[in-house]
């Protein structure tokens, strides 16, 4: 009995010092935000920049994503576009230091958010209406009084509305998603016939259309050489976009850039940039894999997994460089956070084994 009070004190001791370390964490981030920004690189804020222009002059060109991104900032006012900012920055990190088991669930959980909070959260972007988005989302997910259908409800209507008016792409994000949780009860015959279907479309799709999904990788490319960028991350079409087995080959070899960037970069950096990717990959395939539970909360983390995974397809078509792929995965990290996060049921089950330990 007395070993068993030393191990309720110590789990609560850990949760204590796992919540002061987010309050710091959260402390940090405000003095950094308000009192460190002017050090960080200057393309981690170029997009920021060029959103905080459209904010300014008040431009109404809603077929640009930074004018549209910048009307949605211009509900709260130009002024406290930092405000709004950083809240979203401690509601991300709060969030994310939610529900935690001790100091070592934390610490695993901050490997996902850290990267987040630099790259996304330290100025005011597109980025941070995703993470606003995922924060929604999440807060249903991990909500009992929110079923699985109305948390697809909830994600159709997010995605589909910043696919809208931001990032069109978002759809196609959505549709792959739907599309994966359709297809996830099928044999794995039926799933290959699937995915051989999926293919077969991309061969005989009109060139207009596969020139337009994947040449943005190389007209974004050519624009930032136009403009003196320095970015050794690039990664070019092999071929022209203007056939399907030329898209194919294309997507591949992107795919192959962004998860093994050591191949062909080669520098400390990047191989921090592929560990991290195989981690958010390995809790993404880890959430899927198994035979679908029946439980509304099971059902949500599977379809939370599905969404990472389905970012990550979609952004192989067409994204230009390695720092920019990074950067959109991290802004849906906070999906990760369900996947390592007990159940419910579990944690009622540890709550009552810990009560019965010291009664």
């Amino acid at each position: 009995m007395h070993a068993a009070r030393l191990d309720r004190d110590w789990v609560l001791a850990e949760r204590g010092l796992a919540t002061v370390a987010s309050l710091v964490l959260s402390l940090l981030y405000l003095t950094v935000y308000f009192f460190g920004r002017d050090a960080l690189p200057e393309k981690w804020v170029t997009d920021s920049n060029k959103m905080l222009e459209f904010l300014v002059s008040g431009s109404t060109d809603l077929d640009d994503s930074f004018a549209a991104t910048a009307k949605v900032f211009s509900v709260f006012g130009a002024e406290y576009v930092n405000v709004v900012t950083a809240t979203v920055g401690v509601a991300y990190l709060a969030l994310a230091s939610s529900r935690v088991a001790g100091l070592r669930d934390l610490a695993t959980r901050w490997l996902f958010v850290l990267p987040c909070m630099l790259l996304n959260l330290l100025s005011p972007g597109k980025e941070t209406v995703v993470i606003a988005m995922s924060i929604v989302l999440v807060m249903g997910g991990m909500s009992r009084g929110v079923s699985f259908r109305a948390l697809v409800v909830m994600t159709m209507v997010l995605y589909g509305c910043y696919a809208l008016f931001i990032r069109n792409y978002y759809a196609m994000i959505l549709v792959l998603a739907l599309g994966i949780r359709a297809s996830a009860r099928l044999s794995p015959a039926w799933k290959a016939i699937v995915l051989a279907c999926v293919v077969g479309a991309v061969l005989v799709a009109p060139s207009e259309i596969l020139y337009i999904l994947q040449s943005p990788r190389d007209i974004s490319n050519n624009y930032a050489l136009s403009i003196g960028s320095d970015n050794r991350t690039m990664i070019w079409n092999l071929y022209p976009p203007t056939s399907g087995v030329n898209f194919i080959v294309n997507y591949l070899y992107a795919a192959v850039m962004f998860v093994l960037p050591v191949i062909s970069f080669r520098a400390p950096v990047d191989l921090a940039m592929m560990l991290m990717h195989a981690a958010i990959l390995r809790v993404a395939l880890r959430g899927l894999s198994g035979t679908p539970g029946a439980g509304a909360d099971e059902r949500k983390r599977r379809w939370f997994a599905t969404l990472v995974v389905a970012h990550i397809l979609v952004q192989f078509i067409f994204e230009p460089d390695l720092g920019s792929y990074v950067r959109h995965l991290t802004s849906v990290s906070l999906f990760l956070i369900p996947l390592l996060t007990a159940l419910p049921a579990k944690q009622d089950e540890a709550r009552r084994h810990m009560r019965g330990a010291v009664q």
